[in-house]
């Protein structure tokens, strides 16, 4: 079906059809509806119209209970986005205060109190906890509280893991097994970010979408 012929039979899909189609019409007369519409098209959307003299003409497609189904639907994906956004915007947070939170968190932990002592009593243990840089302001977090705990410990895995820090590649520069911590937080401040940004697109863009439907319900309701 041509565009011309689409339009002589009441099915618009632009603005600029519609503007074609109603020549004598002020769409001035009610921008809000007007910008509506330019929107709704954008969406993808179509109307079916009959002429009704020089004013607005009579919308047959959407119906009312057509928009009302669109707008339903809208809403439950709004719902959806937001709680997928609340959810990002809570590991970016968590992220940024990962430092910060960690760090006075292991004041609660009986590890971090029990390293102290050991620091202060054996001198074995003091000086294998300076050659791997041991992490001990992580030990709130559970990824490395185990490693922690068994270096505490475990002669034996302190000796193995001396051995292995001092003589991996991946230490070789920055001999920290905090960096790792460090370089996740921040992937994951990354990653967090980018998705608020989509999120936060989407969501302005249902929005916009179930607004204009709420001014097109008027014109379906006239």
């Amino acid at each position: 079906m041509t565009k011309e012929s689409a339009v002589q039979r009441g099915i618009i899909s632009s603005f600029e059809n519609f503007v074609n189609a109603n020549p004598d019409l002020n769409t001035e007369s009610n921008s809000e509806r007007a910008n509506a519409l330019k929107d709704y098209f954008a969406f993808g959307g179509f109307l079916s119209m009959l002429p009704s003299g020089n004013g607005w003409p009579k919308l047959i497609y959407p119906s009312k209970q057509r928009i009302i189904f669109q707008l339903n639907e809208l809403d439950l994906s709004r719902k959806l986005f937001e709680s997928k956004l609340n959810d990002w915007k809570k590991k970016n947070s968590e992220a940024k205060n990962y430092k910060k939170t960690i760090f006075f968190k292991k004041f609660a932990e009986p590890v971090y109190w029990k390293h102290l002592m050991k620091t202060m009593t054996d001198k074995e243990y003091k000086h294998s906890t300076e050659r791997v840089k041991l992490p001990v302001d992580l030990v709130a977090d559970k990824k490395y509280k185990a490693m922690i705990e068994t270096f505490l410990n475990d002669t034996e895995y302190r000796r193995q893991l001396i051995e292995a820090f001092e003589n991996s590649v991946v230490y070789k520069k920055d001999k920290k097994l905090a960096k790792h911590a460090s370089h996740l937080q921040e992937l994951r401040k990354e990653i967090s970010e980018t998705k608020i940004k989509e999120l936060t697109a989407k969501l302005e863009s249902i929005n916009k979408n179930i607004n204009c439907l709420k001014e097109i319900m008027k014109w379906a309701e006239s």
